[in-house]
């Protein structure tokens, strides 16, 4: 069940990255992925974020990986092993991230050009009120490619009609609407939810979009649950009544996990996300690296 529901979502995300890679403003998006930000390296709530997001993404200290890793045989290689885990984790990070920002520049470059066509509107209502000359009007060409039409056709207005018109127009730019648009920490699932009006044929890209979301917290969740339940039938011998145990474990969190869908429930997410869960795991990982360095004793995990 875990090499399905790990690996599809992998087959599902590349997927989806090459249908967002062909859309319209695609290029816009991905430019402002590379575009470098010095400032933000000197930032301590940049890095915090960077910290949460690597116990999130790679699962040290929930205990999934000591309980799968249970079942393994002793003479795997454990090292190839944490690379393979390592190099997939970064793997996925970038396809999500660069199909993201593909996403997100067309949406704003559709949002852009909404914009361009409904400052042309204004100007040429303002022109059959005679508030503008005829020289102002807009190309006809306008309306069928906005993106590239409409910042010439300003820029080559006379400067007194540009001045004229330049008060009555809303301001349309693609990175203030690129930073209202990125904003939040719901910003992948916000993208996931409009790709599927985006795409042609929506109700194929649901389905899909349905089961990677599904894969996703399947995956995540066994693991976590592994975590639990393995000490526990361990400790108290209790592979006898599994099913019990499991279904003890997971009541208990389904009840737990009700708080989040009420209207605040995106209050504790935040809270869950930024505070709670990242200061216990960090002590967690550093009480279980000194655990396994005084065990097996330090130099001998280092050779």
């Amino acid at each position: 069940m875990l090499y399905i529901s790990v690996l599809l979502p992998y087959i599902i995300l590349f997927s989806l990255l090459i249908r967002s890679l062909m859309m319209k403003g695609a290029y816009f998006g991905l430019k402002n992925l590379l575009a470098a930000k010095v400032p933000a390296l000197y930032s301590m709530e940049v890095w915090r974020r960077t910290g949460n997001q690597l116990f999130l993404s790679l699962g040290p200290g929930f205990g999934s990986f000591t309980a799968i890793s249970s079942y393994i045989p002793r003479s795997n290689n454990c090292i190839i092993d944490a690379y393979a885990v390592a190099f997939l984790n970064l793997l996925a990070s970038l396809t999500t991230t660069v199909f993201v920002f593909a996403v997100m520049g067309h949406l704003v470059t559709d949002s852009n050009e909404k914009c361009y066509l409904m400052n042309a509107k204004k100007v040429m209502d303002l022109i059959i009120a005679q508030v503008l000359p005829p020289e102002a009007h807009p190309p006809d060409s306008l309306y069928y490619d906005p993106s590239s039409i409409y910042p010439k056709w300003l820029n080559n207005l006379p400067e007194h009609i540009k001045n004229r018109i330049l008060p009555n127009l809303t301001e349309c730019d693609l990175s203030k609407e690129l930073n209202k648009v990125m904003f939040g920490p719901g910003v992948v699932i916000v993208t996931f939810s409009d790709i599927i009006s985006l795409f042609s044929g929506p109700t194929f890209w649901s389905i899909i979009t349905f089961l990677l979301l599904v894969n996703l917290g399947l995956s995540t969740v066994i693991g976590i649950i592994q975590g639990i339940i393995t000490p526990l039938q361990d400790t108290f011998s209790l592979r006898e009544h599994s099913k019990l145990l499991t279904v003890g474990v997971c009541v208990p969190m389904f009840l737990g996990s009700l708080l989040f869908v009420r209207p605040s429930g995106s209050y504790y997410v935040n809270l869950l996300d930024d505070y709670w869960v990242s200061l216990p795991l960090f002590f967690i990982v550093i009480l279980e690296t000194i655990a396994m360095a005084w065990i097996y004793g330090a130099r001998s995990q280092m050779r």
